[in-house]
Protein backbone atom coordinates (compact mmCIF):
# COMPACT_ATOMS: atom_id res chain seq x y z
CA UNK A 1 0.00 0.00 0.00
CA UNK A 2 0.92 3.38 -1.08
CA UNK A 3 1.36 6.24 2.17
CA UNK A 4 -1.65 8.51 0.42
CA UNK A 5 -3.49 5.63 0.15
CA UNK A 6 -2.79 4.91 3.75
CA UNK A 7 -3.68 8.82 4.64
CA UNK A 8 -6.59 8.55 2.68
CA UNK A 9 -7.95 5.09 4.45
CA UNK A 10 -6.83 6.59 7.56
CA UNK A 11 -8.38 10.31 7.31
CA UNK A 12 -11.53 8.51 6.48
CA UNK A 13 -11.52 6.47 9.73
CA UNK A 14 -10.58 9.51 11.88
CA UNK A 15 -14.15 11.16 10.14
CA UNK A 16 -15.85 8.19 11.12
CA UNK A 17 -14.93 8.69 14.62
CA UNK A 18 -15.94 12.43 14.24
CA UNK A 19 -12.23 13.13 15.03
CA UNK A 20 -10.05 15.75 12.54
CA UNK A 21 -7.30 14.06 10.87
CA UNK A 22 -4.41 16.59 10.83
CA UNK A 23 -1.38 15.95 8.39
CA UNK A 24 1.54 18.88 8.25
CA UNK A 25 2.58 20.19 5.04
CA UNK A 26 4.99 18.40 2.62
CA UNK A 27 8.81 17.84 3.76
CA UNK A 28 10.39 20.52 1.13
CA UNK A 29 12.63 18.94 -1.26
CA UNK A 30 15.53 20.64 0.13
CA UNK A 31 14.80 19.71 3.24
CA UNK A 32 14.73 16.48 2.11
CA UNK A 33 18.12 16.94 0.68
CA UNK A 34 19.63 18.58 3.47
CA UNK A 35 18.27 15.74 5.80
CA UNK A 36 20.26 13.05 3.60
CA UNK A 37 23.73 15.13 3.48
CA UNK A 38 23.12 15.04 7.31
CA UNK A 39 22.10 11.11 7.65
CA UNK A 40 25.08 10.07 4.80
CA UNK A 41 22.40 8.06 2.90
CA UNK A 42 19.38 8.41 1.06
CA UNK A 43 15.89 8.05 2.83
CA UNK A 44 14.52 5.29 1.66
CA UNK A 45 11.98 6.03 -1.17
CA UNK A 46 8.91 4.78 0.85
CA UNK A 47 9.44 7.15 3.72
CA UNK A 48 10.73 9.56 1.77
CA UNK A 49 7.08 9.61 0.27
CA UNK A 50 5.06 9.76 2.99
CA UNK A 51 7.27 12.93 3.95
CA UNK A 52 7.06 14.17 0.50
CA UNK A 53 3.24 13.59 1.33
CA UNK A 54 3.64 15.32 5.09
CA UNK A 55 6.00 16.16 7.50
CA UNK A 56 4.19 14.28 9.88
CA UNK A 57 1.55 14.55 12.08
CA UNK A 58 0.25 15.97 15.27
CA UNK A 59 1.01 15.05 18.47
CA UNK A 60 -0.69 12.58 20.03
CA UNK A 61 -2.51 11.60 16.68
CA UNK A 62 -1.86 7.79 16.32
CA UNK A 63 -0.59 7.24 12.50
CA UNK A 64 0.69 3.80 12.65
CA UNK A 65 0.29 0.60 15.00
CA UNK A 66 2.88 -1.55 15.80
CA UNK A 67 1.48 -5.11 14.99
CA UNK A 68 0.27 -6.81 17.77
CA UNK A 69 0.27 -3.87 20.19
CA UNK A 70 -2.67 -1.64 21.46
CA UNK A 71 0.00 1.34 20.87
CA UNK A 72 -0.31 3.95 18.55
CA UNK A 73 2.31 5.70 17.17
CA UNK A 74 2.59 9.72 16.27
CA UNK A 75 4.24 10.47 12.72
CA UNK A 76 7.58 12.61 13.47
CA UNK A 77 8.16 15.61 11.23
CA UNK A 78 11.67 15.02 9.48
CA UNK A 79 12.83 17.44 11.84
CA UNK A 80 11.50 15.41 15.10
CA UNK A 81 12.89 12.18 13.44
CA UNK A 82 16.42 13.74 12.92
CA UNK A 83 16.28 15.33 16.18
CA UNK A 84 15.31 11.57 18.12
CA UNK A 85 18.25 9.74 15.78
CA UNK A 86 20.63 12.73 17.33
CA UNK A 87 19.34 11.87 20.84
CA UNK A 88 20.14 8.14 20.16
CA UNK A 89 23.00 8.42 19.33
CA UNK A 90 24.12 10.39 21.94
CA UNK A 91 22.94 8.31 24.74
CA UNK A 92 24.28 5.06 22.95
CA UNK A 93 27.72 5.14 24.17
CA UNK A 94 25.66 4.41 27.59
CA UNK A 95 24.52 1.80 26.37
CA UNK A 96 27.63 0.34 25.32
CA UNK A 97 27.29 -3.19 27.84
CA UNK A 98 24.09 -3.15 28.20
CA UNK A 99 21.79 -6.56 28.12
CA UNK A 100 18.57 -6.91 26.44
CA UNK A 101 16.09 -8.77 28.67
CA UNK A 102 15.76 -10.85 25.80
CA UNK A 103 17.68 -12.24 23.19
CA UNK A 104 17.51 -10.03 19.97
CA UNK A 105 16.22 -10.86 16.64
CA UNK A 106 18.93 -12.15 14.39
CA UNK A 107 17.45 -9.46 11.62
CA UNK A 108 18.57 -6.81 13.66
CA UNK A 109 21.97 -5.62 13.81
CA UNK A 110 23.88 -5.58 17.76
CA UNK A 111 23.98 -2.24 19.46
CA UNK A 112 22.06 0.58 20.95
CA UNK A 113 22.48 2.80 17.98
CA UNK A 114 23.23 2.01 13.78
CA UNK A 115 24.05 5.05 11.49
CA UNK A 116 21.54 3.40 9.50
CA UNK A 117 18.63 3.57 11.84
CA UNK A 118 16.22 6.60 11.19
CA UNK A 119 12.89 6.93 14.09
CA UNK A 120 9.96 7.81 11.44
CA UNK A 121 7.01 7.36 14.53
CA UNK A 122 6.83 7.61 18.27
CA UNK A 123 4.99 7.04 21.36
CA UNK A 124 5.23 8.68 24.75
CA UNK A 125 8.14 11.14 23.64
CA UNK A 126 10.10 8.48 22.80
CA UNK A 127 9.55 5.90 25.08
CA UNK A 128 9.24 3.78 22.17
CA UNK A 129 10.06 4.68 18.78
CA UNK A 130 9.50 2.67 15.05
CA UNK A 131 12.61 3.12 12.91
CA UNK A 132 13.41 2.29 9.61
CA UNK A 133 16.85 0.38 9.25
CA UNK A 134 17.97 1.75 5.59
CA UNK A 135 20.71 -1.30 5.57
CA UNK A 136 18.28 -4.25 6.04
CA UNK A 137 15.22 -2.14 4.59
CA UNK A 138 12.80 -3.45 7.77
CA UNK A 139 10.74 -1.55 10.38
CA UNK A 140 12.40 -2.04 13.73
CA UNK A 141 11.29 -1.06 17.41
CA UNK A 142 12.46 0.67 20.13
CA UNK A 143 11.19 0.39 23.72
CA UNK A 144 12.06 2.11 26.69
CA UNK A 145 12.51 0.44 30.41
CA UNK A 146 13.02 -1.89 29.81
CA UNK A 147 15.23 -1.19 27.16
CA UNK A 148 15.41 -3.34 23.62
CA UNK A 149 15.00 -3.37 20.21
CA UNK A 150 12.39 -5.80 18.35
CA UNK A 151 11.71 -6.96 14.99
CA UNK A 152 8.47 -5.00 13.99
CA UNK A 153 7.79 -5.75 10.33
CA UNK A 154 9.94 -6.16 6.41
CA UNK A 155 8.73 -2.88 5.66
CA UNK A 156 7.12 0.26 5.26
CA UNK A 157 3.97 -1.09 3.13
CA UNK A 158 3.46 -3.75 5.54
CA UNK A 159 3.44 -1.85 8.23
CA UNK A 160 1.11 0.49 6.48
CA UNK A 161 -1.69 -2.71 6.08
CA UNK A 162 -0.94 -4.09 10.14
CA UNK A 163 -1.96 -0.43 11.08
CA UNK A 164 -4.68 0.32 8.54
CA UNK A 165 -5.95 -3.33 9.72
CA UNK A 166 -5.51 -2.42 13.53
CA UNK A 167 -7.43 0.81 13.20
CA UNK A 168 -10.43 -1.08 11.57
CA UNK A 169 -10.23 -3.54 13.82
CA UNK A 170 -10.74 -1.18 16.86
CA UNK A 171 -11.10 2.11 16.23
CA UNK A 172 -11.64 3.23 19.90
CA UNK A 173 -8.23 1.96 20.69
CA UNK A 174 -6.40 4.10 18.71
CA UNK A 175 -8.57 7.48 17.61
CA UNK A 176 -9.29 10.31 20.48
CA UNK A 177 -11.02 13.33 20.26
CA UNK A 178 -9.24 16.36 21.20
Amino acid sequence: MEFSEYCQRLNALYQQQQVPFHLAAPASRTALSAAEQQLGFAIHPSLRRAWQLANGGDSWQAMFVRPHFLTGYDFLSLEQALAARASMQRRAPNYADYSEPEPRDARIDAGWFQPHWLPFAAFGGGELLLLFDHQQRQIIGFQHDPDAIMWVCEDLPQLLDASLKAFEHDPDEFIFPE
